[in-house]
């Protein structure tokens, strides 16, 4: 996440203070938690006034989905950037994997965030779904299908089996839950190898390329 540099009032843009504001929420959410986003501190940090921050947010549960649709484009870029350099199907599929544990690692908060009870409410009862998500599905999907058809009946099994697994990694490095290893590099490795058996068993199950 980015540093975020004082300002002092009526210094930004209508735009410039809005994503100062997601940078800044986001800096102090990684730093202390949820916990410690306050929407006064929040203000204070920026260089604005506490009313200049409610004519972008209307709360804090806005402001929190702001930082939460902030961070999940971060992962579909290095989701992306990640498909896009693999050069085989298996590395395809592990790219996918592993960009979303490692973004989750990179941003605890945003990851306990996205996926806390309240945003998860959120987000099943909002009418769009973030643009940034749709690519990641997308990606996901695509890496999947080097595999087994879409249209095969097992495809949505294994894409669910495929999400619970890299989802699970991804809480299992960012809780640092693994056994038998003790630093980050360790917990990163141990969740990749994960995905790379996982991609090496439907290599072997004979599916067509």
């Amino acid at each position: 996440m980015k540093d975020v540099k004082s300002k002092q009032p009526n210094q930004y843009h209508h735009g410039d203070l809005r994503a100062a504001l997601i940078d800044g929420a986001s800096s102090l959410l990684e730093e202390e938690g949820l916990e410690g986003l306050n929407l006064r501190r929040l203000a204070r940090m920026v260089g604005v006034s506490q009313p200049a921050l409610y004519r972008h947010f209307a709360g804090k549960d806005e402001l929190l989905a702001a930082v939460g649709e902030a961070g999940l484009m971060g992962l579909g870029e290095r989701t992306r950037e990640g498909y896009e350099a693999a050069t085989t199907r298996e590395g395809r599929l592990c790219a996918v994997g592993d960009s979303y544990v490692r973004h989750a690692h990179a941003h605890p908060g945003w990851f306990r965030l996205w996926f806390s009870s309240s945003e998860a409410q959120r987000r099943l009862t909002s009418p769009s779904t973030p643009a940034a998500l749709l690519v990641i599905d997308h990606l996901a999907r695509a890496a999947l299908a080097d595999f087994v058809c879409e249209s095969d009946p097992r495809f949505d099994h294994l894409f669910r089996v495929m999400w619970g697994l890299v989802h699970g990694l991804a809480a299992i490095v960012v809780d640092q839950l693994f056994q038998r290893v003790d630093t980050d590099e360790e917990r990163l490795q141990a969740a990749a190898d994960a995905i790379a058996h996982f991609v090496a068993l439907l290599g072997a199950s004979g599916q067509p390329a």
